[in-house]
């Protein structure tokens, strides 16, 4: 019986993916990317730096995501590359939606200067 091949594994800083957990409008997205973390297999940045990419082909063989410690803290996350295309299009398809609902309750502005004004006032 042959092993099954990972092709590629995406790492992401915990840090930049974190929006997605904030976000008022992705309640499914929250979801899936809080499992995401909280049932992650850890290994250590000392295991990863050791074995390098093997120690998460053979974590992602049990699982879809494997989380990456440093100094005892979860920093990153990998997963398969179609685990992450399943995320990212949840995300899209979220943001979808939410501009769609903000369109027909009519939320939404032609003017280039309203929008500029928009930003800086939701920046604040």
């Amino acid at each position: 019986m042959s092993t099954p091949q990972i092709t590629l594994c995406v790492l992401a800083p915990l840090q930049e993916t974190t929006h997605l957990y904030k976000s008022k409008h992705n309640n499914t997205i929250n979801r899936t990317f809080k499992s995401t973390i909280n049932n992650a297999i850890m290994i250590t940045a000392n295991d990863l730096k050791t074995r390098g990419v093997k120690a998460i082909e053979e974590q992602l063989q049990d699982a879809d995501r494997v989380g990456i410690t440093v100094r005892g803290k979860l920093k990153y996350v990998a997963v398969t590359v179609e685990q992450y295309d399943l995320l990212r299009e949840a995300e899209i398809t979220a943001a979808y939606h939410a501009v769609m609902k903000d369109y027909k309750e009519g939320r939404y502005t032609t003017s280039v200067e309203d929008h500029f004004k928009e930003l800086e006032d939701e920046v604040q």
